[in-house]
């Protein structure tokens, strides 16, 4: 039998009466869709003291806001997302920039399953001074996106050249074993400098994981960097120069104690 989904709710929460998170989502059958508004204010010192104490704080505000559409169909789905950032930067800038991101996964061969998409990030060009560009994923979460060796926002890179990150990504398990790997093309969304390459360099990012049983997983996994020259420039430091990582990690959850109904034993 054939069955019509459709669902919708939406969400609104005033932290203050100045700042207030929207959000909303609605499924028709295998579609689903959401949108995001956001009024965000950051504080931010306009004012400090000759010992750097703090005379005047302001808050600069800007509003993200945009739709997130996604598509399940079994083994194969599709992510579509468009969000435009206005407002002021902390700098009290005009700000206005947007971010992008389209994704495919599907099972090709072999249970293999594959990720491949491209995110966008606007950024500011070198030579503009009268507004800001560069789009800022405020509440971003490491690892998650644009490589393991989170070159690109976390920590910085804000306020910048923005990114173009072309990524393929790759999953297999096999019994208790499961080993991925990703690989991302990054490149400069407008220019760094005068006749100056976008390419910013290939991150490569290999997992692999090993569940003894249910409560006792081995990880490990290895990231390179193959930086271009304009990352040097960009970042500092030289391109040539090796960048890499590795790790290895145990995670043990175990299970202290369980409950039942009352006056069970």
């Amino acid at each position: 039998m054939n069955k019509h989904i459709f669902r919708q709710a939406w969400l609104r929460y005033n932290f203050t009466p100045e700042f207030s998170f929207k959000a909303g989502r609605q499924e028709l059958g295998q579609v689903s869709l959401s949108f995001l508004f956001l009024n965000n204010g950051v504080p931010e010192a306009r004012e400090t003291g000759p010992g750097g104490e703090l005379r005047n704080q302001g808050i600069s505000f800007s509003q993200p806001f945009g739709p997130f559409i996604s598509y399940s169909g079994g083994e194969s789905n599709l992510i579509v997302a468009g969000y435009y950032q206005g407002g002021k930067d902390a700098s009290e800038k005009p700000l206005s920039a947007w971010y992008a991101n389209l994704e495919a996964s599907f099972v090709p061969v072999y249970d293999i399953n594959v990720q491949s998409g491209y995110e966008f990030l606007s950024g500011t060009h070198f030579n503009e001074t009268e507004k800001n560009h560069s789009f800022t994923p405020f509440y971003g979460t490491n690892h998650k996106f644009n490589g393991f060796m989170d070159y690109f926002y976390t920590g910085d890179h804000l306020n910048n050249v923005g990114l173009h990150d072309i990524y393929i990504k790759a999953k297999k398990e096999i019994n208790l074993f499961t080993m991925s790997a990703d690989l991302h093309g990054f490149l400069s969304a407008p220019a760094i400098e005068e006749e100056v390459s976008d390419y910013l360099g290939t991150d490569v990012d290999l997992v692999f994981e090993l569940n003894l049983d249910e409560n006792v997983t081995i990880g490990a996994g290895y990231s390179q960097m193959f930086a271009g020259e304009s990352m040097g420039i960009l970042k500092g430091g030289s391109a040539s120069e090796p960048a890499n990582w590795a790790w290895l990690m145990v995670t043990v959850t175990p299970t202290f104690f369980t409950s039942g109904p009352a006056g069970s034993r």
